[in-house]
């Protein structure tokens, strides 16, 4: 999971903040798809965007999505840095609006 949001009452900057969140989550979330390992398929169509008035989720709810990030070391490799990527993206887009 992924969760990226924005606490503070400065409405214009929290207004882009958010705008560059939601812009980034929905550019990522089909390259953290096609980064998922496959066997059947199920795990990788499992990912959504759960939106909230402070930011977004990047989420996959299957049962068993800790035990292959686990094995896989999924969250090693691409999670972390994918996080840095979004944070650095985001920090960028709202200085720019």
């Amino acid at each position: 999971m992924i969760k990226v949001s924005v606490k503070g009452k400065m409405p214009d900057i929290r207004r882009k903040i958010l705008a560059s969140i939601s812009e980034t989550t929905r550019e990522f979330l089909p390259r953290i798809k096609a980064d998922t390992p496959v066997d059947t398929g199920f795990l990788r169509s499992q990912w959504r965007r759960k939106r909230n008035r402070n930011g977004e989720t990047l989420l996959n709810k299957t049962e068993y999505a800790s035990f292959v990030e686990d094995s896989q070391r999924f969250i090693e490799p691409h999670i972390e840095p994918l996080k840095r990527t979004i944070v650095n993206k985001v920090k960028r887009k709202s200085r720019s609006r």
